[in-house]
């Protein structure tokens, strides 16, 4: 952690502050720091990895810090109806202030099935009000 704040938080903090009028999202992926740290950039989003635990994260950060990911990709090889349910259940698990991601990029041979069900999922999902 101590170097991960020595030679990465601290650039990408003075990255952040050097973007005023670009809105900016840290993700910063395997980070070795607390998600409060990251979370305290000057920044308008944080992105998560698919290891993150969304109601730890939450719960640090707060209700309304904007928030990103984190579907594990691998799950876009299942059957669309699980990765239905398991995109609704990220969803419900981030609340209203998250920007729907997979907690990884996309591999090459991820079925576009899958991406379709994620997507479909995504687009026709409404929160409990």
């Amino acid at each position: 952690p101590a170097q991960y704040r020595e030679f990465s938080l601290r650039y990408l903090d003075y990255l952040c502050k050097g973007l005023p009028d670009v809105p900016v999202t840290v993700f910063a992926k395997d980070a070795a720091v607390p998600v409060t740290e990251l979370a305290a950039l000057d920044c308008e989003v944080v992105g998560l990895s698919w290891q993150s635990e969304v109601p730890r994260v939450r719960a640090l950060v707060g209700p309304n810090r904007v928030l990103q990911g984190n579907l594990d990709p691998c799950q876009l090889y299942a059957a669309p109806e699980e990765i239905a349910t398991n995109t609704a259940a990220m969803l419900r698990a981030f609340g209203p202030h998250h920007i729907a991601n997979l907690g990884h990029g996309v591999y090459p041979d991820t079925p576009l099935n899958g991406v379709k069900a994620f997507v479909d999922t995504v687009k026709a999902f409404r929160y409990d009000t």
